[in-house]
């Protein structure tokens, strides 16, 4: 989530504005792997216990298989069918995790596709639901509720599973957003205290939308020159409010590590 979350904000946000698709499902994965991904090639791929051998699910293997199946979803997607978009998204969600297309990266893309969709379907603005820690947190009840519908069509406590993983995932985001608010806005403050002359509240922002801040971070949102920004990240760290780091050794990274505390507390 936070590769993806960084590379919409280095400039990807054509993803948020592109239709839902098959090549926009690929274009996610390939975020997500930090490579360029295509559907599943070899055989062998199951849903089960890697330690145990155990398969509780064989998707469908083949590329030209996997392919027509892919563009099965997608006619579905914009098919006449008069869903509710929160039930479209529980349907569509199986279809693609029964394809399981990728690799590897296939449930958090389908997870990553959820949220796409309901601003597709202008549920939400921002990508601001956090549902993938709700059904990560009850895997096993979403696997069991996947294979239900494989093997029972139980389609009604799959929708009901995943209507309820909204609701709680909604409760759960609007509090998370409440806490970081607040937590920014005091952050603003003891950035004030510390940087009289920096622009406060727009400092505040930045760190709240990037965690793991650089310099060229200050210098892509115009506040600062390169010097400036150093100096700024230096000052704060100084001040107890970034913690410094070096992500490869060379390149310094500031953390807001109270930012990160809320986002990664569930």
């Amino acid at each position: 989530a936070l590769r993806y979350n960084t590379a919409l904000h280095e400039g990807r946000k054509s993803l948020l504005e592109r239709p839902l698709s098959v090549r926009t499902a690929t274009d996610v994965c390939s975020v997500l792997q930090n490579a360029p991904v295509s559907v599943r090639t070899t055989p062998g791929t199951y849903i089960g216990d890697g330690a145990s051998g155990l398969r509780r699910y064989t998707p469908p293997s083949g590329p030209d298989v996997i392919s027509q199946h892919l563009a099965a979803w997608e006619r579905f997607i914009y098919s006449p069918h008069d869903l509710d978009p929160l039930v479209l998204m529980a349907l569509l969600h199986y279809q693609f995790e029964a394809i399981h297309p990728f690799p590897d990266g296939s449930g958090r893309t389908g997870r990553i596709l959820n949220i796409l969709l309901l601003i597709q379907q202008e549920l939400l603005d921002l990508p601001v639901l956090y549902l993938s820690g709700v059904i990560v947190s009850r895997k096993n009840e979403y696997y069991d509720r996947l294979l239900a519908v494989t093997t029972h069509q139980d389609w009604e406590g799959w929708v009901l599973f995943m209507l309820k993983a909204v609701e709680d995932a909604a409760r759960d985001t609007a509090e998370l957003i409440n806490d970081l608010r607040a937590m920014q806005e005091m952050t603003s403050l003891h950035i004030r205290d510390a940087l009289p002359a920096a622009p406060a509240m727009e400092l505040a922002e930045l760190l709240f939308t990037v965690p793991y801040v650089r310099i060229r971070d200050i210098e892509a949102r115009g506040l600062a020159k390169r010097q400036t920004a150093s100096n700024w990240l230096s000052a704060l760290a100084d001040a107890g409010i970034l913690e410094e780091s070096r992500a490869d050794g060379r390149q310094k990274v500031f953390i807001n590590r109270p930012a990160l505390e809320i986002l990664t507390r569930s």
